[in-house]
């Protein structure tokens, strides 16, 4: 619950549209042409500079482009999109997986630890915590998180993922 309330919270945020930077050119820059990049095409920019990598297909996204800055605020937030393992428990995935996206962090999908879960409901649930108490947050995987997925074989071989619509399934040659 925590991960889809950092996520609406940010789609909502983005979708109020009260960015300081409107009609800048910062997401809409192109290079210029010129001799030296002729045989180079440059990828379209994204239309926000808030997104994780592997979350970029808004076109997909029930809220668009609000969808993706929800992605990228969880990964930034909380270490990484929360995902859940559902292939063997239906649709109530018992296992809690992170797909980050940063410097120094696995790119696979790595599942979360007995006591990285722990130690954030331990955080998130103390009413009364005292001031010392440390958050846990960002929780990023390490050499302890064993339990690692590519991210292509995530939804389809091991059913791992939040929504059947977060990223495209890569299409495997037979």
């Amino acid at each position: 619950m925590t991960a889809v309330a950092v996520h609406q919270i940010a789609a909502w945020i983005f979708k109020r549209d009260e960015s300081l930077h409107k009609n800048d050119g910062v997401i809409s820059y192109k290079r210029p042409d010129d001799e030296s990049n002729k045989y180079y095409r440059e990828p379209d920019p994204y239309p926000t500079l808030f997104y994780h990598s592997e979350y970029t297909y808004h076109e997909q996204y029930p809220k668009g482009v609000a969808d993706m800055v929800g992605y990228w605020a969880e990964n930034r937030i909380l270490g990484g999109v929360a995902l859940f393992g559902r292939k063997k428990a239906g649709l109530q995935g018992t296992d809690i997986y992170f797909h980050s996206d940063r410097n120094q962090v696995t790119f696979r999908i790595y599942k979360l630890l007995d006591s990285q879960i722990q130690t954030l409901l331990d955080f998130l649930l103390l009413s009364n915590a005292p001031t010392t108490t440390t958050c846990p947050l960002p929780i990023l995987g390490d050499k302890n998180n064993r339990d690692r997925i590519d991210p292509g074989d995530a939804i389809d071989c091991h059913g791992v993922f939040r929504d059947h619509w977060e990223r495209k399934i890569p299409v495997k040659d037979d």
